[in-house]
């Protein structure tokens, strides 16, 4: 969900700040039980180093940082998402609970539908919910409504097969119903978004999830048909109010498609520069713009709106390998690669030795979020939380698999 104001406009009572406080605090009292030995933690040896190896390479990044300033504002969100993968991989050990997280995605998904279309036809309630949103998130979506892109931060086509789950949980047929209008209306804003990124993420989202649904293939090829014909009807719908949707950016691409393509390679260099010219700790967490050439005079001229979106554009070289490479050298790139390849390792495992159909959904949501980030910059704390939310869901529900190899951090 966008991030909003909290009874005063000041960022200390925005929405995103105030998870922040809420999550902060379980921390500190989940720590302060497990030292009064009330509840002990158990975390796998394994998931606990990748994991503090990646954390550790990305504070270390502080050596060779000139925006102290950057650096900070990002490894706050990191170690935000990290609380909330700390927190939710501690606490749901059961399906009662795990439900419970699954269902405030659904809901957020669901406001943000309700948010996407005040937004995009921007009627009278657009011009009273703005109102509520950060100046930093409705200045990123202005500059973006006048390139005609819409829903910049939204990862809800990453979480359609979270949502399957509850087509499944809900014998209520107007409730499944429900779930399924949902579904459908996160396909037609992605279509609206002209966001390419999100409607390759939604069509893999929709064959993965009904592939794992359907559990043999005689079944898929039957809904094979019903899908075809409802992405069509989708595609038609928003090309003729629109004339020109992301699917024609993604198969029949404008100059400008091709030269935003193009950026990407050109940034993706000018990261691997930076990351050779640092090679062991990188130029510093969030410090990627500090070292792009022409940085000054887009940092001196405040006031033109080509420079406000090239300083919001360009803060990440859309791709989170070459950005980890560039901000935290080859200590940040390798910790990452060690950590993703444990996790892809333990969800193929998960897949071949478990039936569980809730959980191998959850998994294809958080590869499909993780998709996100190989063209897309990964470290708004909209993605790092998510990102580490749905870890955290998956690495709890391993836990029971683990039958050595523990480490009890409790009051010793």
């Amino acid at each position: 969900m966008p991030p909003f104001y909290f009874l005063l406009e000041t960022p200390l009572l925005n929405s995103y700040n105030i998870a922040g406080y809420l999550a902060f605090s379980m921390f500190a009292f989940r720590i302060w039980k497990s030292f009064l030995n009330q509840k002990k933690i158990i975390i796998p040896k394994t998931i606990l180093l990748v994991v503090v190896l990646f954390f550790i390479s990305q504070s270390a990044s502080i050596l060779t940082a000139v925006n102290i300033k950057e650096f900070i504002a990002r490894y706050k969100d990191l170690v935000f998402a990290l609380v909330i993968f700390f927190l939710t991989f501690t606490e749901v050990r059961n399906e009662k609970k795990l439900l419970k997280i699954l269902a405030v995605l659904l809901i957020s998904v669901i406001i943000n539908v309700v948010l996407q279309t005040a937004m995009y036809f921007e009627g009278s309630i657009f011009d009273v919910i703005k109102n509520f949103f950060t100046e930093g998130y409705l200045k990123d979506f202005e500059i973006n409504a006048n390139r005609n892109r819409y829903f910049v931060d939204s990862y809800d086509a990453a979480l359609l097969p979270i949502l399957l789950i509850f087509v499944t949980k809900i014998k209520n047929i107007f409730g499944r119903l429900a779930i399924l209008f949902v579904s459908l209306s996160v396909s037609v804003f992605v279509f609206l978004s002209n966001f390419r990124a999100q409607l390759v993420v939604l069509f893999l989202s929709v064959f993965a999830a009904t592939g794992i649904y359907s559990r043999r293939l005689v079944n898929f090829l039957k809904l094979l048909p019903v899908i075809l014909v409802t992405l069509y009807l989708v595609n038609l719908i928003t090309v003729t109010s629109i004339g020109y949707n992301a699917l024609d950016r993604l198969i029949a691409p404008q100059s400008i498609d091709y030269l935003t393509v193009s950026d990407r390679f050109y940034y993706w260099g000018l990261a691997s520069d930076m990351g050779f010219s640092s090679p062991v700790f990188g130029i510093g967490l969030g410090n990627f713009f500090d070292y792009l050439p022409g940085n000054k005079s887009v940092n001196l001229s405040l006031f033109d709106a080509q420079n406000d979106f090239f300083k919001i554009t360009w803060v990440h070289p859309h791709n989170v390998f070459f950005g980890l490479f560039a901000e935290t050298g080859f200590l940040g790139l390798i910790s990452y690669l060690v950590m993703i390849i444990f996790f892809a390792w333990s969800d193929l495992l998960f897949f071949f030795k478990k039936r569980d159909l809730a959980i191998r959904l959850i998994i294809i949501s958080f590869w499909l979020i993780f998709t996100f980030s190989l063209i897309n910059p990964p470290i708004s704390l909209s993605y790092l939380g998510i990102f580490w939310l749905i870890r955290g869901l998956i690495s709890s529900a391993s836990i029971y698999q683990v039958k050595g190899g523990r480490v009890e951090l409790a009051g010793r």
